[in-house]
């Protein structure tokens, strides 16, 4: 079923960073309090965190008090991206006047839900492609925000295994044809894997009930590595996918640094928490008064390499000392 946070227990956590704490920034009294809706294709139990880390936090930072001068309304989803539609209609009937769409199954959701209330989206992977917007420069429509760069980062993933395991021939890459915005990516380690002397088997799991089956197929396939393609199914339970992975004993990439701070082997991508600091940004000018249609989508300009020694250590998988070098944040 799908997890419905409502206000109250939104207030709940942003207690807890101080979002709510009873003081304003200097020189920001509103007059108005602004309704702010949230829609996540992560489930609740995941996103939460983040907002109080990050996005929370810049909100604050901004001047933005929950109870003075925000209300925020959250929704997530827990079943797959299909009751986003649904989720992003009560967002709009609410009368939010901003929606943070987080997520390409949910920034589709909240554009196909109005066409007028603005949108800032974060962790996007291809706004263009995806109709979102009509250039990166002019969106020219109700929605702009922080985009993710995946398709290329998806064949510099596959580089990164090759760099850190230079007797590997054969990965298998783990990816749902569900989530239709990342089969650009699938293309691209397709492509890039000849190059690299590198064979792929490609490994379906579209539902997270999908990931045992899966497992046992990679247990079984005389594989010498994996790498995932981004899969909103696995956010159900982080730590329970990254134990099963872990089950293979096979090295495992995977998109998120958070995966390998709770036990995976490595990561290569944008730091979520920057994405959602950025965001904030968007909501506090858009109200200002800025329009989307005006605002230019943001890329990464910094990605980080994580690896966990710790985790290596276990797999009895000695890592490349030049691939350690190059890494940005190491685990021991």
């Amino acid at each position: 079923m799908d997890s419905h946070v409502d206000r109250r227990t939104f207030l709940a956590v942003l207690c807890s960073s101080g979002l709510a704490a009873p003081r304003a920034a200097a020189g920001q009294e509103a007059k108005r309090v602004y309704r702010l809706g949230i829609l996540s294709d992560e489930p609740s139990s995941s996103n939460p965190m983040y907002f109080r880390e990050s996005f929370g936090k810049a909100l604050q930072d901004l001047g933005y008090i929950e109870g003075r001068n925000i209300a925020i309304e959250y929704r997530s989803t827990s079943v797959g991206t299909d009751q986003l539609p649904r989720l992003a209609s009560e967002l709009v009937q609410v009368k939010v006047d901003v929606i943070v769409a987080i997520g390409t199954a949910a920034a589709r959701a909240a554009k196909e839900a109005s066409s007028s209330i603005p949108i800032v989206f974060a962790r996007l992977a291809d706004p263009v492609g995806t109709g979102l917007v009509a250039s990166p420069g002019r969106p020219g429509g109700n929605a702009t925000g922080v985009s993710v760069v995946t398709t290329q980062l998806a064949a510099k993933r596959l580089e990164l295994l090759k760099k850190a395991f230079p007797q590997l021939t054969r990965v298998g890459v783990v990816w749902s044809p569900a989530v239709q915005s990342t089969v650009p990516e699938l293309n691209e380690i397709r492509e890039s894997a000849p190059y690299l002397e590198l064979h792929v088997q490609e490994v379906a799991v579209e539902k997270a009930k999908d990931l045992q089956r899966a497992i046992s197929t990679l247990k079984t396939s005389r594989l010498g590595a994996i790498t995932l393609v981004p899969n909103p199914a696995f956010y159900e339970d982080s730590r329970r996918v990254v134990d099963l992975f872990f089950e293979t004993g096979l090295p495992t990439m995977f998109w998120r640094r958070e995966w390998v701070e709770i036990g995976g082997l490595m990561s290569y991508g944008t730091n979520y928490a920057d994405q959602y600091q950025r965001a904030a940004t968007y909501v506090d000018r858009v109200l200002k008064g800025a329009k989307p249609a005006d605002l230019p989508v943001e890329y990464p300009t910094t990605f980080e390499l994580v690896v966990n020694l710790k985790t290596a250590k276990a797999l009895k998988r000695p890592i490349s000392p030049s691939l350690l070098l190059r890494a940005d944040r190491v685990i021991e």
